[in-house]
């Protein structure tokens, strides 16, 4: 755990100052570093060891390219067809490797791209620190690594090339299920932004239809967890004592972006369509995460919009003018984030597996 705690602070200190000026390339060495405790992490996150074993299974059967397509044998098709081919490429560590360093590399470029750079500490405090993205990813690996896939597409949703983010996100829907759930979002570049009234309207009613229909939500979102062991996750990380109590003040604490994302919607400004559109879809994860403490199904559909945050947080908490309330509002969202990461180490669901890091030094 305090690897990964010093590591993340270095990060964010390393980006702080080469915001400031003091410090050249000093988020790329931040996600240098991030990047390579990712890759070299052993049996640490709740999943690890359940991946490493799918490998090993895999690997000892004499497989055909029909048993690799066959989802009776094993569930995710292209999740299998990835530990395959790295049996030859360096078998399982490398494959953790390699994910990590693809996923960190979308999430530093997404940042550099996209959030301006007086924001950057903000950004890649998020990611470091927020247990949605950089944390979960060491448990959660097919999944993460679909999340960064789809961040990756954000451009392509942009130029409109839907056909191509479609061809991209079915082909991650073979590695993760739930992938199916974003195929709609290949069209989100068309998505008319000039009445922000309207999106506001849209983001009240989800909130209200969340809020008084979990049982419902459930049992739309369980098909797409169908062949992703539903059950068993929501027993297991349905325990998660990170809770927040609805209309408490932490519940009210994490609206805070929404409201801000809203009203940023609604006013009129001069934003590109492109950004008023980022935000927007990163609301959608801000809106349903905190119902993933009723709702883990949801919690996890959450994650793949969470990531835009690193870049719609600077843009829509940029939109309020004065300072004191800006400062105040971003101080209290941030200071929540901490809260969960504090929570999530010492969470009986997650500190058994992330309390001590362990690296695959011990194993070679």
């Amino acid at each position: 755990m305090l690897v990964v705690v010093f590591v993340s602070i270095l990060a964010i200190l390393f980006t702080h100052l080469e915001v400031k000026g003091q410090m050249n390339d000093g988020m790329k060495w931040g996600f240098v570093l991030l990047t390579v405790l990712g890759a070299i992490h052993y049996d640490y996150g709740n999943d690890y060891m359940s991946y490493y074993n799918l490998y090993k299974s895999i690997a000892s059967y004499n497989l055909s390219w029909k048993n690799l397509i066959d989802v009776e044998t094993f569930k995710d098709p292209g999740w299998t067809i990835l530990n395959w081919i790295f049996q030859c490429l360096g078998g399982f560590f490398m494959l953790v490797a390699v994910l990590n360093v693809i996923q960190n590399i979308i999430f530093y470029q997404f940042i550099r791209k996209y959030a301006p750079k007086e924001w950057w500490t903000v950004s890649v405090y998020i990611y470091a620190i927020c247990t949605s993205l950089y944390l979960i990813n060491f448990s959660m690996m097919r999944q993460g690594f679909v999340g960064a896939i789809f961040l990756a597409c954000w451009p392509l949703i942009e130029k409109k090339k839907p056909l191509y983010v479609l061809a991209i996100l079915f082909l991650c829907s073979f590695v993760h299920g739930t992938a199916k759930v974003l195929l709609p979002f290949a069209f989100w570049g068309y998505a008319p932004m000039k009445n922000g009234k309207y999106w506001v309207l849209a983001y009240m009613v989800l909130l209200l239809s969340l809020y008084l229909s979990v049982d419902l939500v459930n049992q739309i979102i369980e098909p797409f967890f169908a062949m992703e062991s539903f059950e068993e996750y929501a027993e297991v990380y349905g325990k998660d004592d990170n809770n927040i109590s609805f209309g408490g003040l932490g519940w009210w604490i994490y609206m805070i972006p929404v409201i801000v994302s809203m009203y940023y919607l609604f006013e009129k400004n001069e934003d590109s369509q492109s950004k008023k559109q980022l935000v927007a879809l990163s609301t959608i994860g801000s809106l349903i995460l905190p119902f993933g403490t009723v709702m883990p199904m949801i919690g996890r559909l959450a994650n793949y919009f969470v990531a835009f945050n690193l870049a719609a947080y600077p843009i829509a908490f940029s939109s309020i003018k004065n300072k004191t309330l800006r400062f105040v509002l971003l101080g209290l969202v941030l200071l929540i984030i901490f809260f969960d990461y504090y929570k999530f180490f010492n969470s009986p669901v997650w500190m058994k597996s992330y309390g001590i890091f362990c690296s695959i030094f011990s194993q070679i």
